[in-house]
C-alpha cells in the first residue's frame, strides 16, 4: 500500500518527530521541497522516511556551526577564511540555503546539509 503526500502533509508530518525539533519550519519545508526537486529530475518517487531523512540531513542557524559538524573546521580547512571553508565545502556536499522570510536579498537564516 503506497500513500502519497501533498507538500505541506510532508512539511507538517516531519515537523511532528522530536528530531525535527529544532528546525524551523521553513528549514522543513526547503528540506521537502529539495526532495521533491530530486524526484521530478530523476522521475522517481522517492519513499518518505523521516528518519533517514533526519540522519542525512541537518539543519543549522549559522555557516560556522555547519562547518564544525561536517568535520573540525581548522583540521579540514586549515587558514581559509569561514567563507572560502563554506565554498569548499559546498563542493563536497549539498549545502540549502533557509529563508524565514520573503525577501529574496537577504542573505540565509540557515542552511540544510547533507551529511555524506
Amino acid at each position: 500500500m503506497k500513500n502519497t503526500l501533498t507538500t505541506t502533509q510532508a512539511i507538517d508530518e516531519l515537523g511532528t518527530f522530536d528530531a525535527f525539533k529544532n528546525w524551523t519550519r521553513n528549514a522543513v519545508s526547503t528540506l521537502v521541497e529539495y526532495i521533491e526537486e530530486i524526484e521530478e529530475d530523476t522521475g522517481t518517487e522517492i519513499e518518505f522516511d523521516p528518519i533517514a531523512l533526519r540522519s542525512d540531513f541537518t539543519y543549522h542557524t549559522c555557516a560556522r556551526d555547519l562547518l564544525c559538524d561536517y568535520e573540525p573546521f581548522e583540521s579540514v580547512f586549515g587558514k581559509m577564511t569561514e567563507d572560502q571553508a563554506f565554498e569548499e565545502l559546498a563542493e563536497r556536499t549539498t549545502i540549502l540555503p533557509v529563508y524565514e522570510s520573503t525577501s529574496s536579498m537577504q542573505s540565509p537564516d540557515g542552511y540544510v546539509m547533507q551529511m555524506f
